[in-house]
């Protein structure tokens, strides 16, 4: 079968950014396109990107590209992908502007396309989706453009369709039935919690049932001065006690108690009136469990300290993630994407945490794709190689004796099975965490 992809091999190591070892993949390193809007680790923790010209599979070593072909049925329906998930029965379900969903095989990396077909019943209510969801019995949700919920029976291969406004009318649906994110109770298995335009709902899997919660002045546990946007809802998480944190289109975090049914507001830019652009949240995601990762849509990576209810800003030579918009974890490994600078990922104990002291100046650096390890090598004629496996690390020295001086050792790569390779102008250094250094070539 004749597929559309692309193997596209990092030639190059990808450089520190700022104190926080975040490493930034752009097109320069072989990335499809700069425009990301959406990231999904797989079960191996490959890194799954959607973008505005296909779909890359990133195993940290070399990409793979999806991209539509007019005269192929098998390649991706469409280029302009808005959202990806992972399915743990092994396949990547995304989402596209007006293209259809997309369906592909982790293992065998095979396409299927499912689209729109007016009249026809049991297939996809609409080509474009909001969101998309797995919830804990590995069954696939799609959020079609202002038409609910399509749940995907696997045994039969189709899709049944569910609408707050089959229950309550006289909602408007171009608000009740748009969602952008949902979520499954960590208490109540089988009951789903759904950012719309008009509130939160919360879905009954087994009953069918639908629950409103809208915002109004009265349902806010503190007077405030609205926004405009506080009702207009984009990602959600749950803590323990089964409250949920909100991120809306520019009415700020909302914290939702779910025992009372109100809400509190917390915005991140405090001018008089706050602007809605600024407080603007495209994901959350738990970093620990007191404090939650936050996307400021077009703004900028911060944390949210669930204690103090404070939002934690970074100083500028902190600050490594630019306009970050989704993220995804693969154990301590977090990507984001970003909006126009590509994917930024490192694993999640270096990312804004305290400052680490090394033997030597870190200029390039490659990580594991799924183990809490790294290689680091500097720029300079004394030839050290810095290698660090759950947070303990040993220096290398790279050459002996004055025949060496002038030897300029920079350039680290991840080689799969191989493990890791260091490349010069003269030779090939492959490292072994066990057994240390060996020559390769010369």
């Amino acid at each position: 079968m004749k597929q559309l992809l692309t193997f596209w091999f990092l030639a190059i190591s990808i450089p520190l950014m700022a104190q926080r070892g975040v490493a930034n993949y752009t097109r320069e390193n072989g990335l499809v396109s700069n425009e990301i809007s959406d990231v999904a680790y797989d079960e191996k923790g490959f890194l799954w990107v959607a973008t505005d010209k296909g779909i890359d599979r990133f195993d940290g070593q070399r990409f793979i590209h999806f991209q539509h072909d007019p005269d192929d049925k098998n390649t991706i329906c469409t280029n302009r992908i808005m959202r990806i998930s992972y399915d743990p029965k092994g396949y990547v379900w995304a989402a596209t502007m007006n293209g259809g969903l997309i369906r592909i095989s982790t293992k065998t990396l095979r396409v299927r396309n499912y689209n729109y077909q007016q009249g026809k019943k049991r297939g996809i209510s609409d080509n474009r989706s909001t969101a998309l969801f797995i919830d804990s019995d590995n069954e696939t949700w799609i959020c079609p453009h202002y038409r609910g919920l399509d749940y995907y029976d696997s045994k039969r291969d189709e899709f049944v369709n569910y609408r707050p406004t089959d229950q309550f009318p006289k909602l408007n649906p171009r608000y009740a039935n748009l969602f952008s994110s949902v979520i499954e109770d960590r208490n109540e298995k089988g009951l789903f919690w759904c950012a719309s335009l008009d509130g939160l709902f919360s879905f009954n899997k087994r009953t069918k049932k639908w629950k409103h919660f809208p915002l109004s002045k009265q349902t806010f546990l503190e007077t405030i001065t609205p926004i405009g946007f506080e009702g207009a809802m984009r990602c959600l998480e749950q803590d323990g006690k089964g409250n949920l944190y909100i991120g809306t289109w520019g009415g700020g975090l909302l914290y939702f108690d779910k025992n009372q049914g109100l809400y509190r507001r917390f915005i991140y830019q405090k001018a008089e009136p706050p602007s809605g652009f600024r407080n603007n949240i495209s994901d959350l995601k738990w970093r620990d469990t007191r404090y939650l990762y936050v996307c400021a849509t077009s703004y900028e990576f911060l944390l949210f300290d669930t204690k103090t209810k404070e939002f934690i800003h970074y100083d500028d030579s902190e600050k490594s993630i630019f306009k970050p918009h989704r993220m995804a974890r693969f154990g301590k490994q977090i990507a984001v994407a970003g909006l126009e600078n590509g994917i930024f990922v490192h694993n999640e104990s270096l990312i804004f945490g305290r400052h680490e002291r090394y033997p030597f100046d870190l200029q390039k650096i490659v990580f594991h794709p799924t183990r809490n390890e790294w290689l680091a090598t500097n720029s300079s004629n004394n030839g050290e190689a810095y290698f660090n496996r759950n947070g303990a690390g040993k220096t290398y020295q790279l050459f002996s004796g004055q025949r060496d001086n002038e030897f300029f050792f920079s350039t680290p790569h991840f080689m799969g099975r191989n493990g890791y390779v260091i490349v010069s102008s003269d030779r090939f250094v492959q490292l072994d965490a066990n057994s240390g250094l060996r020559v390769l070539v010369r």
